[in-house]
């Protein structure tokens, strides 16, 4: 494989045997011993078992990369070698910056975490450790990459788990202190008061909301909450047709989880939500003892029949302000 490190390596032989034979005669096998000096370097280098670069620190340039790098990047040596520049291994091409900057502050970088990619754009974690070298007189940098990706997938993971777990243990405790605060406390509006601070830190969201559905069916008044407007608390209506998603959790009977409410087409008046720049949340049906036309619920005037009957008291929700699964 000739190329610019391979060619400084073999004038660094040819210089050194003229250099220090002279007067002692010059002896076939100090070259053969230098020739495999080469060759073991060469051999060493292929056989890392992790991906190996040598890049320009003046133009970034790659001089030279193994046989790894193939498989690590999706591009062959020939490839590679004085045609990529180093920064095209990064997701961000600033990260190289820097670490060269810690390179340059500290003389080497140990097992940096970084995002690279491949040929064909896809991402991959990996750690990234330099140190300097020194070819004649420019200055070069040896980077020795290692794929972390699977383990920082089970790093995460892991960290879902307990954060999954902990949610767990925070929502029973939060279950059994709303019990606690129902058997002591006889004023409704005080409890939701309390239970809408607890639900919105136990889940760690931005708002919490409870609407009661009004007598006529066709609104919810915003009984409760944490975190909108203070003046909105009591005063605020929303529709209960399917054009809200209060309405349209009404309306399905069932849960609604909305991932970004920018995007969202299955209903699109919620005006409460948009003036505080929702985006992520769920709604659910609070039961009631209350009995109220499931027919007229949204409808501009009730229906003339008699329908089926339904005990809601009204629909609880919860949102954030930023991109989040909730469910």
């Amino acid at each position: 494989m000739q190329n610019r490190l391979l060619q400084w390596i073999d004038r660094k032989l040819e210089n050194f045997i003229p250099e220090n034979c002279q007067g002692c005669g010059f002896k076939p096998e100090m070259r053969e011993a230098l020739e495999e000096t080469k060759e073991l370097f060469l051999a060493f280098a292929d056989s890392m078992p992790v991906p190996l670069v040598v890049s320009s620190l003046a133009t970034g340039t790659i001089l030279y990369c193994n046989d790894l790098c193939d498989l690590a990047f999706g591009v062959t040596a020939s490839e590679f070698i004085d045609r990529q520049h180093a920064e095209t291994l990064y997701s961000n091409p600033a990260d190289r910056r820097q670490l060269l900057e810690v390179l340059a502050r500290d003389g080497y970088v140990r097992e940096a975490e970084v995002r690279l990619k491949k040929a064909d754009g896809t991402e991959f974690w990996a750690t990234v450790s330099m140190r300097y070298l020194t070819l004649e007189a420019e200055k070069a940098v040896l980077s020795v990459f290692c794929d972390i990706t699977e383990r920082k997938r089970a790093a995460a993971l892991e960290r879902e788990m307990l954060e999954s777990i902990g949610l767990r243990a925070r929502q029973q405790a939060a279950v059994a202190l709303l019990g606690q605060e129902a058997l002591a406390e006889t004023d409704l509006s005080a409890l939701m008061d309390k239970a809408a601070v607890l639900i919105a830190k136990t889940l760690d969201v931005d708002y919490c909301q409870f609407l009661e559905l009004l007598p006529s069916g066709q609104a919810f008044l915003l009984r409760s909450g944490v975190g909108w407007e203070p003046e909105l608390v009591g005063r605020a209506t929303v529709t209960a047709s399917a054009r809200s998603q209060a309405g349209y959790t009404l309306l399905a009977g069932e849960p609604t989880v909305v991932r970004d409410l920018r995007v969202e087409t299955r209903f699109s008046e919620s005006p409460l939500l948009h003036n505080h720049r929702v985006v992520s949340g769920v709604t659910a049906i609070v039961p009631g003892n209350r009995t109220q036309e499931k027919s007229n619920w949204g409808q501009a005037e009730p229906p003339h029949n008699s329908p089926s009957q339904s005990s809601v008291w009204g629909v609880m929700g919860v949102h954030t302000s930023r991109d989040r699964c909730l469910h």
